[in-house]
């Protein structure tokens, strides 16, 4: 029986039908991702290999069950750069990404928060295996050279958004990002 003829024989017609799920249906992953600015006002990047080339992206990864998007940038800092106890902002950027990864397809739903480092170390001793295959350099940037460089950035608008962050003016409310 079909699910709507199932809902139409058990609810007796009261306008419910029942959700159609797809196998093609993105796996929803919340994540939360930190801009990582240090004394110099430059920015922290990594570089992953997504498979369809390199993109410079901010640390950071997805939720844990039963953890907070603050908890999750925190762990995910250490992992990525052996950074922890560090303030963060409260959240200045949501963006929903959508990309297939090893043949799965997924709808990320990310959160970015703001940290300062003074004259940070960075190791990738935290990181795990899976995270050491795609992730092959990290970085310190400025605006003005994310902004000259012909390299992917994750978002896309980086160069446009980064300097009001860099000025330590935060929005209010977080921006919505469109990539």
């Amino acid at each position: 029986m079909a699910a709507d003829a199932f809902a139409e024989q058990v609810f007796g017609g009261i306008g419910l039908r029942m959700p159609t799920v797809r196998h093609d249906d993105p796996i929803l992953r919340p994540a939360a991702r930190v801009l990582l600015i240090d004394d110099q006002d430059r920015l922290l990047l990594l570089r992953a290999n997504v498979g369809e080339g390199d993109v410079w992206i901010t640390p950071g990864g997805a939720l844990e069950p039963g953890e907070t998007a603050e908890q999750a940038a925190r762990r995910e800092l250490w992992e990525e750069t052996g950074i922890e106890a560090i303030e963060l902002s409260p959240c200045v950027w949501t963006r929903t990404h959508r990309f297939t990864w090893r043949g799965r397809r997924y709808e990320q739903q990310e959160r970015f928060f703001v940290a300062r480092a003074q004259a940070p170390v960075i190791t990738v001793d935290n990181c795990g295996a899976e995270e050491l295959a795609f992730l092959s350099e990290w970085r310190w940037w400025t605006a003005a050279e994310i902004e000259r460089s012909d390299a992917v950035f994750a978002p896309r608008v980086l160069a446009k958004i980064l300097p009001p962050i860099l000025a330590c003016q935060c929005p209010v409310e977080p921006l919505a990002l469109d990539s």
